[in-house]
């Protein structure tokens, strides 16, 4: 690198032009697939709605194909993802125009300097390299700081649409839920330790007993607290899903069983690498069946600086909610009614 970068206090952006140049390919490809996620979501509903008719398929049609319908997220999607394709190769683009001009900007600098050292007024020679150095400064600056102003602009006019709602869990099936309300206090509390139970036996952690508390003013149905404890807040009991509640919190309790074992892995980062790599067998997936690899992203994507950026985005919430969702879905009056015996 130029000694002039060094001299004028003005650094060469470190970050490539490739990287973002990558990162528009990211975006494309997700736009791409998103497009065609939404086509087949509509010709699935086409198809329904070709063999079907009546108020059921009428419903049904509006529900996946109005305002907030797959189709309609997927459609989002892959523009938005289009419209930031288009944002990074701007990005891009000029960031390789700017390292390219400042490195001229640099190099134009240097003859001038250094025929200086020859000059044999020392003292004018000095006061030139000076003279040249401020101007290669202002040079530099100016194109920085252009630069960052077209790429802040590019992003600052980058339209993506809402966040999506997010549901706590899939609706229960009206007849479970009905099943649900005509449970007792006690039998609710039988179900819910059961549910626990079931969920940490199927995850290969140690079962938990639950600690019941009723606090209206509190927004958690359940929560998992910091010292490993599983609570479930009686105060909602009129709401179905809570059915689902126990099974999200025991996900939760595994992904912190999985996250400690990965720190004990990760204090031999020769082992780590290892395992990473397929050279040695996974401990975590042959004890739990989940991969090193999806724990360290895990663990990754709950830092701080990413937990700080919203509640129910973070991977550890959407697995937690994914398997409530699941277990919800999957659920039959029969399954239930054999729950509660």
């Amino acid at each position: 690198m130029s000694f002039i970068f060094l001299l004028t206090g003005v650094q060469l952006p470190q970050l490539a032009a490739s990287t973002l140049a990558e990162r528009a390919g990211d975006y494309g490809a997700l736009a791409a697939a998103a497009a065609a996620a939404s086509a087949e979501v509509q010709e699935a509903v086409s198809s329904v709605a070709a063999d079907n008719q009546g108020s059921t398929t009428d419903a049904f049609l509006a529900n996946t194909q109005g305002s907030g319908s797959a189709a309609e997220h997927l459609t989002q999607l892959s523009e938005a993802a289009a419209r930031t394709q288009e944002v990074f190769v701007v990005a891009a683009t000029r960031l390789a125009t700017c390292k390219v001009a400042m490195k001229s900007i640099a190099k134009a600098a240097e003859q001038p300097f250094l025929r200086e050292l020859l000059n044999p007024n020392l003292a004018q020679g000095r006061i030139r390299q000076i003279q040249i150095v401020a101007a290669a400064r202002r040079r530099l600056v100016a194109v920085e700081s252009s630069t960052t102003s077209v790429i802040d602009a590019a992003f600052a006019g980058l339209m993506l649409p809402s966040p999506f709602a997010v549901e706590y869990y899939t609706a229960v099936p009206p007849e479970i839920a009905d099943a649900w309300d005509d449970l007792s206090v006690e039998q609710k509390r039988r179900l819910m330790q059961l549910l626990a139970d079931q969920q940490a036996d199927r995850l290969g952690i140690p079962r938990t007993t639950i600690e019941f508390y009723n606090d209206p003013s509190d927004t958690s149905m359940g929560v998992r607290t910091g010292d490993g404890k599983l609570r479930i807040n009686e105060a909602y009991y009129d709401s179905p899903d809570m059915i689902g509640v126990p099974v999200h919190e025991m996900q939760h309790m595994a992904q912190y069983v999985y996250m400690d074992e990965y720190d004990d892995i990760a204090r031999d980062p020769e082992y780590l690498d290892d395992v990473l790599a397929g050279r040695v067998p996974d401990p975590l997936q042959e004890q739990y069946g989940v991969s090193t690899e999806d724990v360290q992203r895990l663990k990754e994507g709950n830092a701080s600086h990413v937990r700080d950026k919203g509640y129910w985005e973070r991977p550890v919430e959407i697995d937690a909610r994914r398997s409530g969702d699941r277990f919800t879905d999957g659920l039959t009056i029969q399954e239930f009614e054999e729950l509660v015996k």
